[in-house]
């Protein structure tokens, strides 16, 4: 019939732009995951070493107590406090530590690496200020989402398989 190879012609144009939007949204998908998942390395990593500084300094405040208590300054509970708060500190090393190995397996899977894979210890790296505006974002979103893009393709390439089916 008149006009159904343009129709199919258009029909597989759409359908190759949709597929191309689909994959670059499937890629930006996951960029975002291996970010999310750095950030949860360097995250896991400073918590570690923070925990660690934590560890040592109620370690050399038990010890100080201890010696209060010994020289008759300072009482036994001030030591038992201190015992416990220091066992605090080592029961939530152990989660952190948990996170620590987690994080770099998770980042690992992602790049399609062995998960037991060595990356090292993370960059240290100034945080950006950035501010957009509520315009900007939303001209963004309308330009660079692929997903977006993508369902309005997919709109247009039923719309020219509706053209086909009603030139057949």
């Amino acid at each position: 019939a008149p006009g159904t190879l343009g129709a199919r012609s258009e029909a597989a144009s759409e359908q190759a732009t949709l597929l191309s939007k689909s994959t670059l949204a499937r890629e930006q998908d996951l960029v975002a995951r291996v970010r999310r998942a750095y950030a949860e390395y360097v995250r896991a990593d400073r918590e570690y070493r923070i925990h660690l500084d934590h560890a040592e300094i109620a370690q050399q405040v038990l010890e100080l107590s201890r010696a209060a208590y010994q020289a008759g300054r300072g009482t036994q509970q001030d030591v038992l406090r201190t015992m416990v708060e220091l066992s605090r500190l080592h029961n939530g090393l152990a989660n952190v530590d948990g996170d620590r190995h987690s994080a770099p397996a998770l980042l690992n899977a992602l790049m399609a690496r062995p998960v037991g894979a060595a990356l090292g210890p993370p960059a240290a790296r100034d945080v950006p200020n950035v501010r957009l505006r509520y315009e900007d974002l939303a001209r963004r979103l309308s330009t660079e989402q692929p997903a977006i893009g993508a369902a309005e393709s997919s709109l247009r390439v039923r719309e020219r398989e509706l053209d086909v089916a009603r030139s057949s």
